[in-house]
């Protein structure tokens, strides 16, 4: 048990290096699963009020599109975000993707905290 732990304690600190666990490593994680076709864990970045709205099967769907649409581009070649402003349990910034062909475009993001995690959230 502790050979495992210590095996598996490098990978956990990597992850949450590479993507944190404030509303910044939420976006990031989100992103990180649209491009890999990862469509639950892109899910589990949502609120409870989208996949309400929508529902999950809706929400799979439009993301499993917008994951062709992403390796059509030639992938995420970097996920910039600015303006992160947090304040109790919301948060909203901007997030800038730019793609593998060269294009880019600049997404306003909003975010809520539910049972201490941050999930991506809609407006009212």
């Amino acid at each position: 048990m502790k050979k495992l732990l210590v095996l598996l304690l490098p990978c956990l600190l990597l992850t949450l290096a590479c993507f944190g666990s404030g509303p910044e490593g939420t976006v990031k994680r989100f992103y990180s699963a649209v491009e890999k076709g990862d469509i639950d864990t892109a899910v589990d970045q949502l609120s409870s009020r989208i996949v309400g709205m929508v529902g999950k099967d809706k929400l799979r769907a439009g993301l499993s599109k917008q994951a062709l649409d992403v390796k059509k581009k030639g992938g995420i070649k970097s996920l910039k975000i600015t303006e992160m402003n947090e304040v109790g349990d919301v948060a909203e910034g901007k997030v800038t993707i730019t793609y593998g062909d060269g294009s880019s475009e600049t997404e306003d993001v909003k975010l809520i905290k539910e049972e201490g995690k941050w999930k991506l959230n809609a407006d009212k």
